[in-house]
């Protein structure tokens, strides 16, 4: 179910749960057991069948022992509010997913099957999806840009390039997306720095900086490698704010830059193309962005 269930007790419990069955050659051939909160979804279990018989993997050990205790667990995290940037960001976001195209779903495929099953050492590799697939507009000539997540060794730099496993992980993508599409890696983060960092409370973290930033905007294909990191963020709201708040200049380039604008411009003229006008409240918006984007132009 979707919503909340309560119980005879009267007891109030999280729903969100599902189950997403995958089929090949006509057969059932894995089934995730999902939960959706908010704008997430996390993988709470696997069933895959193997030999005749069905194998339990639990993914997300701590969702799955709440609800096995009847116990809720996404209602103890704190609810906070965005900085203003990022809600409209979101706002805006979310209104083209909901026209999202059949180019995005093609690359959003391609993506998760390439993540898919990755054995060691590259078993612990997500990415953040940016551009037009992250807001569904993809089109026959759009490149993917993506940002990498991974559990870098210990004498790994903040020069991803010169990574190790970095290059091992682009190879698969290559492997997998390159034959299809051309995209880009924008920027690659070290999990392991950025758990260290929120276990420090260390503000002044670049890579912890640049995490926040891509995870409050962005798209992610295999979430389950970055679910424990950002439930260990949202464990100290607090922590998270000031985050928020010490780059939130940053996000007003991001987000206001010329070439993101122009593209969100390319994206209504798209709408308009299939006979879908934008309503006055998304106009608003939009509007808004584009002031913002000339404050930052008269301040540069």
């Amino acid at each position: 179910n979707f919503g909340e269930v309560t119980l005879l007790t009267g007891d109030v419990h999280e729903g969100g749960f599902f189950h997403q069955v995958e089929i090949e050659g006509g057969k059932v051939s894995s089934v995730l057991f999902r939960k959706i909160v908010e704008d997430r979804i996390y993988d709470v279990a696997e069933y895959v069948k193997k030999n005749n018989r069905w194998e339990e993997s639990i993914v997300d050990r701590g969702r799955y022992k709440a609800l096995q205790r009847y116990e809720n667990y996404d209602a103890k995290t704190e609810k906070y509010s965005h900085i203003p940037e990022i809600v409209l960001f979101k706002e805006i976001k979310q209104f083209f997913k909901t026209f999202q195209t059949q180019e995005t779903e093609a690359r959003i495929e391609i993506l998760e099957k390439s993540l898919k099953g990755l054995d060691k050492p590259l078993d612990d590799v997500a990415v953040d999806v940016v551009g037009s697939v992250n807001v569904g507009q993809a089109q026959p000539s759009s490149d993917i840009d993506m940002v990498l997540y991974m559990r870098c060794g210990t004498g790994c730099t903040d020069l991803h390039t010169s990574c190790d496993k970095f290059q091992a992980a682009r190879a698969i993508i290559e492997k997998a997306v390159g034959a299809f599409y051309k995209f880009e890696i924008l920027d690659c983060i070290d999990l392991n720095v950025v758990e260290k960092s929120i276990r420090e409370r260390n503000y002044e973290c670049e890579v912890t900086q640049r995490f926040v930033a891509y995870r409050s905007i962005c798209r992610t294909i295999n979430y389950r490698v970055i679910a424990p990191v950002e439930d260990m963020l949202n464990a100290d709201i607090e922590f998270r704010k000031e985050l928020e708040g010490s780059i939130r200049s940053y996000f007003k380039i991001f987000i206001t830059n010329a070439r993101y604008l122009q593209s969100f411009e390319k994206y209504v003229n798209r709408l308009k193309t299939v006979g879908i006008k934008l309503p006055d409240s998304m106009k608003r918006k939009l509007k808004s962005l584009l002031q913002e984007s000339k404050i930052n132009e008269r301040n540069d």
